[in-house]
């Protein structure tokens, strides 16, 4: 991996560089469709980064907190978090930067697995 695709996953508020993720992103789109996405790409860096802000405050306050009315409950930033994570995924998808969309791997197969995995082979 890439030293810059390698700090893309850095996940705290301190390293973590939106315009770092930004350009890298942006690399790795197709460059004729780069101007149509230039905001969703900034749409994901915003929920990636509210997703890591909402780590932060989960690691340092814990996922049970006391509330203003003295009331202890679940950190509020979780649900902020599963929001962005949700947000993030669905942009991707929108990118096609997700899983589904990555081309296959380049090797050869040999021609029995490849009949296997075709179902032709019993």
């Amino acid at each position: 991996m890439s030293n810059e695709l390698e700090k893309l996953f850095e996940y705290d508020v301190i390293n973590w560089d939106k315009g770092l993720f930004i350009n890298t992103i942006s690399q790795l789109l197709e460059s004729e469709k780069l101007e149509q996405d230039k905001l969703t790409i900034l749409m994901l860096a915003e929920s990636v980064e509210t997703f890591i802000k909402c780590n932060e405050e989960i690691r340092v306050n814990g996922l049970v907190v006391v509330h203003s009315n003295g009331v202890q409950g679940k950190n509020h930033h979780l649900e902020i978090r599963d929001k962005a994570i949700y947000r993030s995924l669905r942009l991707m998808a929108e990118l096609k930067l997700t899983p589904k969309y990555r081309k296959p791997p380049p090797e050869k197969v040999s021609p029995e697995l490849e009949a296997l995995l075709r179902g032709g082979v019993w």
